[in-house]
């Protein structure tokens, strides 16, 4: 069986139509309609190119094709605004849609040959790779880490992209629709196959990129203290997990404010939930940036930082220990006298676990209790080897 150029092309719309027409009926919320319909608009538009295309094929060109090119720009032109929908930007339509103005006239006053025919499909191509390649570039500035998705579609738009330039520069050797030479039926069986891949895939991902999205939110909430926001116990453990082969020194930090019940039974619990969201916000203010910090129990907080100088890691700690009484005189208009008790424990290598590091520290935050609270303790290197101490001893 041969497929002739109207049956090809029709195969093309209804793939582009049942995207577009997915996206369409995906969302019944009234938030996502408006996402959605950035999403389907390009497989829609693209679905009605296909038309003019079929109807071209059929009728030898004429008027169909030009308008069947100028729907493929704004199907791409669309596209690149639903990838800025998708990644949180407001689109900009008017701006993608301007340079269709040129490739328009030119393709107007072009015939079937000539240089005006060559610039015309030329034009068509690279705006087609331009379009792709500034959906690829705002995907890729959206955020420091693409999810796997996010990285699948990234990496089709890229292939694209070099794809539509490349068939650019070569339209004067390339039959239609990838050039400007007379088309063949190998050309456009080559052209629809290369289109559908690109639609299948591309959707697909755009599928995938809201659940993964949403299964992360959920993911990333499972890990964080609701009141506090900073992250809690099991965020604290996977970090450990995560960590535990690096060869990074570090430090840890546990933090506990003195006399917290006492403060709850005379203030109230509003008041202490104002304390644990300031003591939060304080403590990591006070962090170096590179810092993770966890809430863990009621009134005891967790800090990991990648310190290995003793000196250094007391600096901070008394840092947070200042801030704290600092701005705790005051809670809900009430006089609040609030303090805080650290301790700490510093890694010099990956000998010593993040546990047993975090044990340390509990250790010294007790010592620091001890001592009249209001104090920071950091107890001595508990990872350095006997032989290195006992060299010590002896200098």
């Amino acid at each position: 069986m041969i497929l002739d150029p109207p049956t090809l092309f029709g195969c093309s719309t209804i793939v582009f139509l049942l995207f577009g027409f997915y996206f369409v009926l995906a969302e019944e919320s009234t938030d996502k309609r408006r996402q959605s319909f950035w999403y389907a608009c390009p497989f829609l538009i693209g679905g009605v190119s296909s038309m003019f295309l079929t109807a071209a094929a059929i009728h030898k060109g004429g008027w169909r094709l030009i308008v069947a090119n100028l729907l493929c720009m704004i199907a791409y032109a669309t596209a690149w605004q639903a990838i800025r929908v998708m990644v949180g930007w407001k689109p900009r339509m008017a701006a993608a849609l301007i340079p269709c103005a040129p490739y328009l006239a030119i393709s107007i006053l072009a015939g079937e040959t000539g240089l005006l025919h060559i610039i015309s499909c030329a034009a068509r191509v690279l705006l087609i790779s331009g379009y792709t390649a500034c959906a690829a570039w705002n995907l890729r500035k959206s955020s420091l880490t693409l999810s796997t998705s996010e990285l699948h579609l990234y990496r089709i738009l890229s292939t694209y992209v070099i794809i539509y330039f490349t068939m650019a520069v070569l339209t004067p050797f390339l039959p239609e629709p990838f050039g400007s030479l007379p088309r063949t039926l190998r050309a456009i069986t080559a052209y629809n196959l290369i289109s559908i891949i690109e639609i299948i895939m591309a959707a697909l991902a755009m599928i995938a990129i809201p659940r993964e999205r949403v299964a992360a939110k959920h993911q990333q909430l499972t890990l964080r203290d609701p009141l506090s926001n900073a992250g809690n116990r099991r965020a604290m453990d996977e970090w450990m997990q995560q960590n535990d082969e690096s060869n990074s020194p570090g430090a840890v930090l546990v933090l506990d404010i003195d006399h917290f019940k006492a403060i709850n039974d005379a203030y109230g619990h509003a008041t202490g939930d104002q304390i644990i969201i300031m003591m939060s916000q304080i403590c990591e203010h006070a962090l170096p940036s590179e810092a993770s910090f966890f809430r863990v129990g009621g009134e005891e907080f967790v800090a990991i930082l990648f310190q290995s100088r003793i000196k250094d890691v007391q600096i901070i700690a008394n840092r947070m220990r200042e801030a704290f009484s600092r701005e705790t005189v005051m809670v809900n208009d009430q006089p609040v006298k609030a303090t805080l008790s650290v301790g700490g424990a510093v890694r010099l290598s990956r000998d010593t676990s993040w546990p047993e590091l975090l044990s340390h520290a509990d250790a010294a935050l007790y010592t620091a209790k001890r001592s009249g609270r209001n104090n920071v303790f950091i107890a001595p290197h508990p990872v350095m080897p006997l032989r290195d101490t006992a060299l010590k001893i002896a200098v």
